[in-house]
């Protein structure tokens, strides 16, 4: 049997098929504060939301994703898929790795500016198509 589907407890040490504590993430920060992907997550998806002035209706009107997911990842109890992610990103006018929390790499500043008007071209050229129908 392949030692990683073992689920049988050793004595004395955690089940066989455990990654090694090396692989496993430390509940706490440096700082001591608690880690929880889903909560930092929902905080920064709050966050861009307030900033564009969208309600919870409004944001799940545009994005396609449910009033009570949108809700329910904010509060940190639901955590998102990747298309479910990219659809909310889509319409706060953020990338994936800003939702994450994550650092753009050096030199990317060009690019994310490039990006950003290119999404702000984009929402110009849509309202100009609705005002035309």
């Amino acid at each position: 049997m392949n030692e990683f589907n073992d689920d049988t407890t050793r004595e004395g040490g955690p089940p066989q098929g455990s990654p090694p504590s090396s692989f496993r993430r430390s509940p706490n920060r440096a700082d001591g504060k608690p880690r929880n992907m889903k909560d930092t997550l929902g905080s920064r998806l709050r966050a861009a939301r307030d900033a564009k002035g969208l309600t919870l209706d409004e944001l799940a009107a545009e994005s396609g994703v449910s009033k009570a997911m949108i809700s329910r990842v904010e509060g940190g109890a639901r955590s998102l898929t990747l298309d479910t992610a990219s659809a909310l990103c889509d319409v706060l006018g953020l990338s994936l790795d800003a939702l994450a929390g994550r650092q753009p790499p050096a030199g990317g500043k060009k690019r994310t500016a490039a990006i950003a008007k290119v999404r702000r071209l984009a929402d110009e050229l849509r309202e100009q198509i609705e005002r035309l129908d």
